[in-house]
């Protein structure tokens, strides 16, 4: 009933491996008897990053995201939007394949989906755990960022979703120590996600 992509859509961030990944997903789709899109849900991986495209300004960014700045960082819209530039590619892959009312946004790159299984309401907290990824030094210096999870779970709760999955793509132990602590304990509080892929 539901298909769940949980990032690595391309390997390096680029156009023409979307247009391949896009190719692949609607001979999937047709084997899956014309599954709806809105039935699709995708995340990023580190490998949906343009690592070229990250501007040298930038780099060391993520080293200065700290427990105490990092929701004030990460409420301002500009800071999505200059972050999202090294996911460009795969925000645009989200508005082609998903169409265009799904496509992610720059300024907010996550996604917050329902869908209807019978009488159940299923909130889908598509979530961004890639933006800070930049080299292969990202394990343990990445970050998902308390306020994306907490701007998602807030959107589930005021549609009254009976049941919420968290697609993310990496493991907890990748993000910054105590970013791991608060998404961990947001997450998997009463009022988080009942199912975490």
């Amino acid at each position: 009933d539901l298909v769940f992509l949980t990032g690595d859509i391309a390997h390096s961030g680029k156009e023409a491996e979307y247009q391949a990944a896009s190719a692949y997903f609607q001979d999937l789709r047709t084997q899956l008897n014309k599954l709806d899109k809105t039935r699709w849900f995708v995340v990023p991986g580190n490998h949906d990053v343009d690592r070229a495209s990250i501007n040298p300004l930038f780099v060391g960014m993520r080293h200065t995201i700290e427990e105490g700045n990092a929701a004030d960082i990460l409420r301002e819209p500009h800071t999505w939007e200059t972050l999202s530039t090294r996911q460009k590619a795969f925000l645009n892959f989200t508005e082609s394949f998903l169409g265009r009312s799904r496509g992610w946004r720059a300024k907010e790159p996550w996604a917050v989906e329902f869908v209807k299984l019978g009488e159940v309401t299923i909130a889908v907290l598509c979530l961004n755990s890639a933006w800070a990824c930049q080299d292969s030094e990202d394990a343990g210096n990445i970050l998902l960022g308390e306020y994306q999870v907490r701007q998602a779970l807030e959107a589930a709760r005021a549609e009254g979703a009976d049941l919420t999955i968290a697609l993310l793509h990496h493991p907890f132990t990748d993000l910054k120590p105590f970013d791991q602590k608060a998404c961990r304990e947001i997450l998997f509080s009463p009022h988080g996600s009942q199912i975490l892929l």
